[in-house]
């Protein structure tokens, strides 16, 4: 029976422990789960984030370490050099994962030696504030996706997000560790899942989705002001992804950023609604402030964004 890391990077002391109540109640027996807490140690919020963690369970399986550095993919790659199982599996601390979630996505590893990778699906749960709402969600077809056969197009309903995804040892240490500098808290607040996704790719990793393996995004609606900073981190996320396919001398850098510029005008163009076209705007305008800055003021190395100086980074 292979091991299962579970990796949980947090600073939500308000909702871990529901996370790790889930991953206490997982049907499959051989599991480690690591939290993740990020920023100042002295800070009240960090410490509260330890608390809640530490006092979730007495179990020995749970552990908690910390990094001084905010942002989930530097605590992805902390929890993952603490770890010692077969398999690395993600799950936010806004989320709860159903009981077989674990069994679930072992039992894809176990079918098919082969895969480096299984994506599940992650629900929304009821909308309950008011004013426009909306939940990172996604319901993936049951497929595998194995790039070199399939001359790089992923298969219908292929998708996956980083709050619902196992790796295995082996396939992670061949892409490499999570880009620091993308996701949430970093400087570029979003798209490390599609960066993995992309450079898992570019290795021929088999990979494969299943609607079986539930991870509920319990407190992931994001309403009102909350909801535009989130798009807004969408946007500034995806300029500086694009940069960085620049920077590799990926073709695809320089094409999104050319589609960004069309797709961001044209889609709320038609059907005709003023508001759209400011939206749209807007987005662009986020979009392309990202890659001028990000080439500006990064390098690709190797396969991760690096600064050129501390100096010119922003918050």
């Amino acid at each position: 029976m292979m091991k299962v890391s579970v990796c949980v990077p947090t600073s939500r002391p308000d909702t871990v422990a529901l996370t790790i109540q889930s991953i206490l109640k997982q049907s499959w027996p051989d599991w480690e789960l690591i939290a993740v807490g990020q920023g100042d140690p002295a800070h009240p919020r960090t410490q509260a984030t330890q608390e809640a963690v530490t006092g979730a369970t007495s179990d020995e399986r749970v552990r908690y370490v910390h990094t001084p550095e905010r942002g989930a993919t530097r605590a992805r790659n902390k929890a993952m050099a603490a770890a010692t199982g077969d398999v690395f599996a993600f799950i936010d601390d806004d989320c709860e994962a159903h009981e077989s979630w674990l069994a679930v996505l072992m039992a894809c590893f176990e079918q098919d030696p082969g895969l480096g990778l299984v994506g599940g699906a992650v629900i929304a749960p009821p909308k309950t504030g008011r004013g426009i709402g909306r939940c990172p969600a996604v319901s993936p077809a049951e497929t595998v996706y194995d790039p070199p056969a399939m001359g790089y197009t992923p298969p219908p309903g292929w998708e996956w997000i980083s709050c619902n995804v196992a790796i295995t040892r082996a396939a992670a240490e061949a892409i490499g560790p999570w880009d620091e500098y993308l996701g949430p808290g970093t400087e570029f607040p979003a798209a490390d899942d599609t960066d993995y996704l992309l450079r898992a790719e570019a290795l021929d990793i088999r990979m494969a989705t299943t609607p079986r393996a539930i991870v509920y995004h319990t407190y992931g609606y994001r309403y009102n002001r909350q909801l535009w900073k989130h798009s807004r981190n969408y946007a500034y996320a995806n300029g500086g992804l694009a940069a960085k396919l620049t920077l590799l001398g990926d073709r695809r850098g320089e094409e999104w950023f050319a589609g960004a510029r069309h797709d961001r005008l044209a889609r709320w163009v038609r059907p005709f609604r003023p508001h759209r076209i400011v939206a749209g705007a807007i987005g662009w305008r986020i979009f392309s402030r990202a890659y001028a800055h990000c080439l500006q003021h990064y390098r690709a190395d190797g396969q991760l964004l690096q600064p050129l100086s501390t100096a010119t980074q922003t918050a």
